[in-house]
């Protein structure tokens, strides 16, 4: 977006960039109106994929966790998307710590995003792009409390009239972001559910390693090659062996298969049951510059 643009539907003011995102030239905005703070993000409108994003968050209106629309519209041949402000991503506090959470963190976090996965898939939605930096912390008595964002990949897993799924395709371009992508998304398998779970394991074991074996690599095909090479066994050695259930487990469901939420949260669960400091999520959250909540056991389901 152009720096001669300074306000977004003659009310939001830009303040400051705040970050980008990769496609469709992405920028997100600080922004205010009556003297409160929103996220703004723009996009050129020849390669837009806000309006989708916007038909989604209406879709998807009311579930708790993700963000609030404000306003949709154009400006200057740029789509604008005014939304609630969130703190940092957990991707950049990863970065910034350069070592990966403790075992009561890394559980917490990925009770709270599998959670919210759960209600988008409840409502016949898949994400798609599941990864670290679409997942934001809250701001002040929100700090512990893990949203989600940019829905712009995501679609339907079921038909909105027949709730039937949707059916099995082979030959699929690549959707989402090749680091975290599951090995059937590589393949070119169609998407469900199972693939974004996928995704959250590879985040669980990112959280407690602060790497994947794959994190160095560029290319798509390696990539790929590495997430097949690497088993559960492989992938989560010297972890929690509930972690590689919580990996084997999302790496065999079938496509159409109805995941078994329960057994994930119970399997986090155990994870944080192993970390002996209770309270370390709160300590870590604090130490990250972020205002803890009054309760300071930290709730797992982040509600």
């Amino acid at each position: 977006m152009s720096n001669t643009v300074v306000r977004i539907g003659g009310r939001y003011r830009l303040k400051q960039k705040i970050g980008s995102g990769s496609f469709g030239h992405r920028y997100f905005h600080h922004a205010r109106r009556c003297g409160q703070a929103g996220a703004v993000r723009s996009t050129y409108r020849t390669s837009s994929s806000l309006e989708h994003e916007v038909m989604v968050y209406k879709d998807l209106a009311n579930v708790l966790g993700l963000p609030r629309v404000h306003m949709f519209t154009a400006e200057s041949g740029n789509d604008a998307l005014v939304m609630d402000l969130f703190g940092p991503s957990l991707e950049a506090i990863i970065a910034s710590r350069q070592a990966g959470f403790n075992l009561s963190t890394a559980s917490v976090l990925c009770q709270q995003m599998l959670m919210l996965l759960e209600r988008i898939h409840n409502r016949g939605y898949i994400h798609r792009d599941i990864k670290p930096s679409n997942f934001l912390l809250g701001l002040g008595q929100q700090a512990r409390h893990v949203f989600m964002i940019d829905l712009g990949l995501a679609s339907r897993c079921r038909n909105p009239a027949s709730n039937i799924h949707i059916p099995y395709h082979r030959g699929q371009e690549l959707v989402g972001s090749a680091r975290w992508a599951s090995a059937n998304a590589h393949a070119g398998i169609q998407q469900s559910r199972r693939d974004d779970l996928g995704s959250l394991a590879y985040i669980l074991v990112y959280f407690i390693r602060g790497s994947l074996p794959w994190q160095t690599l560029t290319d798509d095909d390696s990539i790929f090659a590495k997430t097949k090479s690497c088993t559960p066994a492989t992938l989560c050695h010297d972890l929690p062996a509930e972690v590689s259930a919580f990996v084997a487990y999302v790496q065999t469901l079938a496509f159409e298969a109805e995941p078994d939420y329960a057994y994930l949260r119970s399997l986090l669960q155990a994870v944080r049951v192993r970390e002996r400091d209770r309270i370390a999520f709160s300590r870590e959250i604090r130490q990250n510059g972020l205002a803890p909540t009054s309760d300071d056991t930290a709730m797992d389901n982040g509600e």
